[in-house]
């Protein structure tokens, strides 16, 4: 699947969609009714301020080359498939993903894609310093370790 998606990024490039169509692409509403993963919005956020967004990697996970990526977070804040940028205009969501994922050639290009960036202190303290606001930074609460001991109740 990530050898797909990755191929098809680059015909999408190539053809000059942007980055922000990839976002937006059907094959993410697939992906969230699938698993199902929404998005509640409850209170109105001021675009002119930085945040940060915590979110529990309990439930499905994907594991693939790619080692594990929840689902929730991913098709959240790294897709459009749960209105994210309808839900809360004039922000845009950075998921964090462990510094080793940076490293890994093409792979680096692929998550930067979707809006991933390094869960470091100096990316965080990035995103959250912007003087113009309108970045929220997203952070797997309990991180990699917590996820990999989630497990579906069947």
């Amino acid at each position: 699947a990530a050898v797909l998606q990755v191929g098809l990024l680059f015909l999408a490039l190539g053809n000059t969609l942007s980055i922000s169509d990839y976002w937006s692409w059907t094959v993410w509403e697939y992906f969230r009714d699938y698993f199902p993963i929404t998005l509640v919005k409850t209170v109105d956020l001021d675009p002119k301020k930085n945040y940060i967004f915590g979110f529990h990697p309990h439930g499905e996970k994907l594991t693939c080359l790619s080692g594990c990526l929840v689902a929730g977070g991913f098709g959240n804040f790294c897709t459009e498939a749960t209105g994210f940028f309808r839900l809360f205009p004039g922000l845009t969501s950075h998921l964090l993903m462990l510094p080793f994922w940076f490293r890994v050639p093409l792979f680096r290009d692929y998550i930067m894609c979707g809006g991933l960036v390094s869960s470091c202190k100096s990316s965080l303290s990035y995103l959250v310093s912007r003087p113009e606001g309108g970045n929220v930074a997203v952070i797997a609460v309990g991180g990699a370790p917590e996820a990999l001991d989630a497990r579906r109740e069947l």
